[in-house]
């Protein structure tokens, strides 16, 4: 049982998620899947966040990189995150053929741009 007068408010355990997520530089946003849809010509990525709370104040871009390319020093694609999965489909842009592409997802929290992690960087 817990002890009301001991227990922290939830917005506190929240902040104090966030704030250890901040200092590990882990991504909250994990790829489920990431494909080419070569009927569209378009990349096709399902994602859900990490965390059961949808953070307030936090932001996601997209980072299209072809082979090796090493990541940007900020996303080239934002998008507001509304929801605690989605389905997104991205213009694949000047493509060369037979090439590894990475699609990685950063996340905006709290005044900084996390990069894409293990969970949250597919290769397509």
């Amino acid at each position: 049982m817990i002890n009301r007068a001991h227990a922290a408010p939830a917005g506190l355990l929240l902040l104090v998620f966030f704030g250890s997520i901040l200092a590990a530089g882990k991504s909250i946003v994990v790829i489920d899947k990431a494909e080419f849809d070569t009927t569209t010509h378009r990349f096709e990525v399902s994602w859900h966040l990490d965390t059961a709370d949808l953070p307030t104040d936090a932001e996601a871009a997209f980072s299209i990189l072809r082979g090796g390319t090493p990541l940007p020093v900020t996303p080239e694609y934002p998008f507001p995150l509304e929801a605690l999965t989605g389905d997104t489909s991205l213009d694949a842009g000047s493509l060369v053929f037979d090439t590894t592409y990475r699609i990685g997802i950063w996340v905006y929290l709290r005044g900084v741009w996390i990069p894409p992690d293990a969970s949250s960087l597919r290769s397509v």
